[in-house]
């Protein structure tokens, strides 16, 4: 945050972002994993709740147990709101709460956010092809970074699901987005252009 806030001669604001997709965390908490947890308990976590209250910037939790989000708007009525304040939990993926989608600096960022995800857990890895199973209702977003004068090509096929026969082919849309930072012309350091989204592919069903 210092280094940034340098570069940019403002302030920056940090926030923290828990994604607890595939995480395997259930009402029960996360597993425990005695590589991290013992050299947290004992470097980290006796240093960080003296200071933490004062010092911890906003944090969201998401795609969080939907009770265990129920349980906690209701425990943080007792917390302080200096505290409270600071941490939020999301039962879905933050799209459809304003003011998670502004403070990630807005809904393209956030959905670029999202499609870097890797779910470590369930075994999946940033490879270039393969197959993926899109439930109902669900959307699955691939993202790569570009540089100027690169070309970029992709092919896809829709392959028929089980229930096809009994309900009808499956009806999937398809779009290409462009999410584009560049260098301010002006020529100020650290400087840049506003974020410019443009629309490659325009979505149609396939």
């Amino acid at each position: 945050a210092e280094r940034l806030s340098r570069l940019r001669r403002r302030m920056v604001r940090c926030i923290t972002i828990f994604d607890l997709e595939d995480s395997g965390m259930g009402m029960k908490g996360l597993p425990s994993v005695a590589e991290f947890d013992e050299p947290h308990a004992r470097d980290v976590f006796q240093f960080m709740q003296h200071i933490c209250a004062e010092i911890l910037g906003p944090n969201y939790v998401l795609n969080a147990p939907w009770a265990m989000v129920k349980a906690y708007n209701w425990f943080k009525k007792f917390v302080p709101e200096k505290l409270s304040r600071k941490l939020r939990l999301l039962d879905g993926d933050g799209r459809s709460d304003p003011e998670f989608v502004e403070a990630v600096g807005g809904e393209a960022q956030l959905k670029m956010l999202l499609a870097t995800r890797m779910g470590l857990t369930s075994g999946q890895i940033n490879k270039p092809s393969g197959i993926q199973d899109i439930p109902p209702g669900h959307d699955f977003q691939k993202s790569c970074n570009v540089s100027t004068g690169q070309r970029v090509s992709w092919s896809y096929e829709v392959l028929p699901g089980f229930t096809d026969q009994l309900l009808g082919s499956s009806s999937v849309e398809f779009g290409v987005t462009g999410y584009w930072i560049g260098e301010d012309p002006s020529g100020r350091s650290g400087s840049r252009h506003p974020r410019l989204l443009e629309e490659i592919v325009p979505k149609q069903v396939v």
